[in-house]
């Protein structure tokens, strides 16, 4: 007697291993998706304490003063994410990022309370 899977249990299994990865992969590409907003997020906040050290350096105290982003050069920072452009102001001692893109993202609104959305601003 042969010692074997038949037909029937093979393709049992294939099923099954196809509907597991039919559960599967949509959420971890949901997950990573999130994954890649958050750390947008956390660029963000990584620019705006790289502003809050050079005001300190700088003696700056005023409101109002804008500070652009310009491919990664106009203000060094821990880079987790390429930003591409967009600005950060303050107003009433608060941080707004204005339009700050990586090309794939745009956050606007107070660093607080960003809200992002898919594409280029």
């Amino acid at each position: 007697m042969k010692k074997g899977f038949t037909l029937i249990e093979t393709l049992a299994v294939i099923t099954i291993i196809a509907l597991l990865g039919l559960i599967t992969i949509p959420a971890i590409s949901k997950s990573l998706e999130s994954n890649k907003k958050k750390a947008f997020k956390e660029s963000i906040s990584g620019i705006v304490d790289a502003v809050k050290i050079y005001r300190a350096n700088n003696d700056f105290s005023d409101d109002g003063q804008a500070y652009d982003i310009i491919n990664n050069e106009q203000i060094e920072y821990n880079k987790k994410e390429k930003i591409i452009s967009g600005t950060i102001s303050i107003i009433d001692g608060k941080y707004k990022a204005n339009n700050i893109s990586n090309g794939e993202y745009c956050a606007n609104g107070f660093v607080d309370n960003l809200t992002i959305t898919d594409g280029e601003c």
